[in-house]
């Protein structure tokens, strides 16, 4: 299988069927690796580039599924097996935040637009970078540390998005 991964997306590079796998463009997919599970969206990419049998995945993913460069991943089809997110619940990575900033602005200023009509499969336990709608203010890190439904959703317009709690120490979370 010829795959491309990218940061919460999947794309697809150029293979024989991946409607023989029952996979199509848009579907949430479970990424298992490294002892460890994330969801992503898949993408068709019909590049030249394409090389059988790969699959590049950012450093966040790779991060989020303890794995390195040439690690093997295995891919699931969700289908509709995956619901709209009640609620979920993020902090802070706490060297990516600094006290001034854990306010409604961390809400308003970051959480908001990256989740704002977007439909992001999250996993208790990824960690996702949003950069800042201010010019000037650093990127931030989050860690999901609940979802409802468990242990993964899809976030949408009805989800309720809590982020109340001290950040994260990084060491805590990988």
């Amino acid at each position: 299988m010829d795959r491309q991964f990218c940061w919460r997306e999947a794309s697809w590079r150029r293979w024989a069927s991946p409607t023989a796998m029952g996979i199509a463009h848009g579907d949430v997919l479970l990424l298992t690796g490294g002892g460890r599970k994330t969801v992503a969206v898949a993408h068709l990419d019909e590049s030249d580039q394409a090389q059988s049998g790969t699959a590049r995945l950012s450093t966040i993913m790779r991060r989020n599924l303890h794995l390195d460069i040439n690690d093997d991943v295995t891919v699931t089809s969700l289908g509709d097996d995956v619901s709209n997110g009640k609620f979920i619940r993020v902090l802070p990575i706490d060297d990516t935040v600094d006290e001034v900033r854990i306010d409604e602005n961390l809400f308003d200023n970051y959480l908001r637009p990256y989740f704002a009509g977007a439909f992001r499969p999250v996993h208790v336990g990824d960690l996702f970078l949003v950069t800042s709608l201010v010019d000037g203010d650093p990127d931030v890190e989050f860690v999901v540390v609940e979802t409802d439904p468990k242990p993964y959703c899809v976030v949408g317009p009805k989800t309720d998005i809590f982020y109340n709690g001290p950040p994260m120490s990084r060491q805590d979370v990988l």
